[in-house]
């Protein structure tokens, strides 16, 4: 286990979510790819054959980035996640299963090269798996607004950015020190028809799903979050 680095928190692949994590974490220091880079951030993307070495030492490690590469996923367990006290990842819903009436961290990954990767981190790490992620800039009405929705039955789960960034600082630290997918939402599903209903919007002619949504179960979550 790494020792404790004067810099509290890296987080790697600073983005929408990543940057609202950091503002919780005063020190904290995150990388993003070059031509997005704002403020202090470190230039780095995260690949097989990256060099590593301008990661700064810190204490705990959050990895925004999507990982869809096994290998990189072996890389990553063997040599980046030791450097730290703690780690956790940000996933997608999409990386499990669809069995039964609600979506569970119990029917297992999907068959995706992103959940196979994922796969591999899963007994070292938490994975916590997103739905859809809200916030200034990303508001409900403005993806209704834009018909951005593919059907009025879809069954969506939001969660808030920033009660995203406290729930992963959360699970970072942890006493159980959780493994593999964790379910998060906001505890609301939700069809956009019934989205549309709250906010007095009108949805286009309906287009059936692209593929089977479900509610989330988030009873693991709430039992960590209750410790």
């Amino acid at each position: 286990m790494a020792s404790v680095s004067s810099v509290p928190l890296l987080v790697i692949g600073c983005g929408y979510s990543g940057r609202a994590i950091r503002k919780l974490v005063p020190g904290s220091l995150g990388t993003a790819l070059p031509g997005e880079i704002r403020d202090d951030e470190i230039p780095f993307g995260l690949e097989l054959n990256s060099d590593w070495s301008c990661l700064p030492e810190a204490d705990k490690l959050i990895v925004t980035c999507k990982i869809d590469d096994s290998a990189l996923a072996i890389r990553i367990r063997d040599q980046l996640l030791p450097r730290f006290r703690s780690c956790l990842f940000l996933s997608s819903a999409a990386s499990l299963r669809c069995d039964g009436p609600l979506l569970g961290e119990s029917a297992g990954p999907a068959e995706t090269p992103r959940a196979q990767a994922e796969k591999l981190l899963a007994p070292v790490a938490p994975l916590l798996a997103l739905g859809l992620i809200t916030g200034p800039g990303r508001e409900t009405t403005k993806w209704l607004q834009e018909g951005r929705i593919a059907s009025r039955h879809k069954i969506v789960n939001f969660i808030g950015v920033d009660e995203l960034a406290s729930i992963a600082l959360k699970l970072l630290d942890h006493p159980e020190s959780p493994r593999g997918w964790i379910l998060c939402s906001d505890g609301r599903p939700r069809t956009w028809g019934e989205v549309a209903t709250e906010l007095h919007l009108d949805l286009p002619p309906d287009v059936p799903p692209q593929r089977d949504s479900r509610a989330f179960d988030i009873s693991r979550l709430k039992s960590l979050l209750r410790k």
